[in-house]
């Protein structure tokens, strides 16, 4: 496992002009913020200095060299919110959409069911007669709580995926209760916002959450996710830590070999009402995740929950 050294935002702290070259739902979402720039290059304290696809998001982004350093979860935070000073305004509704007229009342009772359980209750509002992107560009524009769909039958999930910019709610089939949810773990800070965002509602749908900790990286082992006490399994805690804090029974499965194939398993075996899983960048391990599970026949009706980040580049 490569080993990054290690940054004290309290005592070097980040060029505030240069940190705001990352706009801050991107920085929080991969927490991550710029610090210092260098002979062509930036040294970026990450919570996650592993996940080779928020680095390469920021070489892309910032068009330089990046060097990643360690740094804490906290601390990071703190800082993106002190040089960015982001609004406060909350996310004002769940926007619906049904390519198949024959799930458009699941989605309305999926939308109306999760409007319900948020600590605020928001409207849903429908996206008519438009077409996917367009739907796709009014969630971008808008900032729904919640993107909820049910997709045409034949559309490639990557192009969804990656034309997606907000939480999206993917609907396949008959409604069901959310009563087992499936939570694939990634090992990246945005396991911790999808559950933040959805440990109320299932808390108050009284559902239980598996959480599943895959490796589709080879530079992290799964002993060091589950093992020990350095940031892998400390990032797993945190997780149970926020769900304990919601009392959300959860329990923790472990498998080895390929990711798709792990996932696959648990959903063969494991009779969920729902997937969730957050992607990177556009979302190419997560639709590789899904066509494998469509083309096995596992679970091919049930939603799927997508944290998705934003692209503003």
């Amino acid at each position: 496992m490569t080993c990054f050294p290690e940054l004290d935002l309290t005592r070097v702290p980040p060029d505030p002009e240069l940190a705001r070259r990352v706009p801050y739902d991107l920085a929080m979402y991969y927490l991550a913020v710029p610090v210092a720039q260098e002979n062509g290059s930036i040294s970026v304290a990450m919570a996650h200095p592993e996940n080779a696809t928020a680095r390469a998001t920021l070489h892309d982004l910032l068009c330089a060299d990046i060097v990643p350093l360690r740094g804490r979860s906290d601390t990071i935070c703190t800082a993106i919110k002190q040089i960015h000073q982001p609004d406060s305004l909350a996310r004002t509704h769940i926007l619906t959409w049904s390519a198949r007229p024959e799930l458009a009342p699941v989605v309305r009772r999926t939308a109306v069911m999760i409007g319900n359980c948020l600590p605020t209750a928001v409207p849903v509002s429908d996206a008519g007669c438009a077409a996917m992107p367009s739907v796709l560009s009014v969630a971008g524009e808008t900032h729904p709580a919640l993107t909820i769909i049910a997709p045409p039958v034949a559309h490639p999930m990557t192009d969804l995926l990656r034309d997606a910019s907000t939480p999206l709610l993917l609907i396949r089939g008959s409604y069901r209760p959310l009563a087992r949810v499936l939570v694939v773990v990634r090992g990246f800070a945005s396991d911790s916002h999808l559950l933040d965002m959805a440990a109320p509602v299932l808390h108050k749908l009284g559902a239980q959450i598996v959480l599943l900790p895959v490796n589709d990286r080879s530079e992290r082992p799964m002993d060091h996710l589950l093992c020990g006490d350095g940031p892998a399994r400390q990032h797993l805690e945190s997780l149970l830590q926020i769900l304990e804090k919601q009392q959300v029974d959860v329990s923790v499965h472990v498998r080895t070999g390929d990711p798709a194939a792990q996932i696959v398993a648990e959903l063969r075996q494991g009779d969920y009402d729902l997937l969730a899983i957050a992607a990177e960048a556009s979302g190419q391990f997560v639709a590789h995740i899904l066509e494998g599970a469509d083309r096995a026949a596992v679970c091919t009706d049930r939603p799927v929950f997508i944290l998705k980040p934003v692209h503003e580049f």
